[in-house]
């Protein structure tokens, strides 16, 4: 299978891409911790994964309208 220069930029700047947002979270969430805010590290956690699902749903229900 050949995949065009285009698609592979894409995918690979998708996959690299997540990797670096999830090390953020898990680094900003880590120091979080470190410094005793455990509820701050809680609710950022919390908050982070509810509302992307959430979003998630939302951009779903919407995409399937048109």
């Amino acid at each position: 299978m050949v995949i065009s220069p285009d698609l592979r930029m894409a995918i690979a700047v998708g996959f690299f891409g997540g990797f670096t947002t999830f090390s953020s979270f898990g680094w900003e969430t880590a120091k979080m911790i470190e410094t005793g805010e455990w509820l701050r590290a809680s609710t950022y956690v919390a908050a982070s994964v509810f509302l992307g699902l959430l979003l998630s749903v939302v951009g779903i229900r919407l995409a399937n309208r048109f």
